[in-house]
């Protein structure tokens, strides 16, 4: 297998998914996960007025939607979302400690080794019919080529549904295509 430069790079990666005894008690959370623990930091950008287009670029068998952007061409502003887990998640559990050793997820020739168990990976994806907790970072991007970033900002929000589109849609666009976004 692969691993060999990833256990080297971080001894510390755990590579096996979590036991049945570990996945049985994360189930027993999961009705849990509903309940926002930061709701009265988190910006709501779900309302009409404050609802942009919000874009995932990922290929197309992409279970695991993570990230997603937009920008605002009047500010110059992007916007970064990424999913935010964290949200309902009890730092004490022993799933939360178990996730500490896998904080990342691992693309190799032969499988996938999500950061996330398979059961939780779509819980845990931004959504294109929902609304989702996401962290932004934002960036006021210079007025002139090889300016600095104006402004920077990170904060918790509730994003609407995403769009998703493909690393080939986006191919196309950048070569004069339509734009598959309204």
């Amino acid at each position: 297998e692969n691993v060999t430069p990833l256990r080297l790079a971080d001894p510390t990666f755990r590579m096996e998914e979590p036991t049945d005894a570990l996945l049985a008690a994360c189930r027993l959370e999961m009705p849990a996960l509903t309940a926002d623990l930061d709701a009265a930091l988190r910006h709501d950008l779900t309302t009409t007025s404050t609802a942009r287009p919000m874009v995932a670029i990922d290929d197309s068998q992409t279970t695991d939607v993570d990230d997603a952007i937009s920008y605002d061409a009047e500010t110059r502003t992007l916007h970064v979302y990424i999913a935010d887990p964290t949200s309902v998640l009890d730092f004490s559990s022993d799933f939360v400690q178990w996730l500490a050793t896998r904080i990342r997820s691992v693309y190799l020739p032969e499988r996938t080794v999500h950061m996330l168990p398979a059961a939780m990976v779509s819980a845990f994806s931004l959504s294109t019919t929902a609304s989702n907790r996401a962290v932004e970072f934002s960036m006021q991007l210079p007025a002139v080529a090889g300016g600095s970033i104006e402004n920077f900002g990170v904060r918790l929000v509730q994003i609407a549904p995403i769009r998703r589109v493909t690393y080939q849609e986006v191919d196309a666009v950048l070569r004069g295509a339509e734009s598959p976004l309204p």
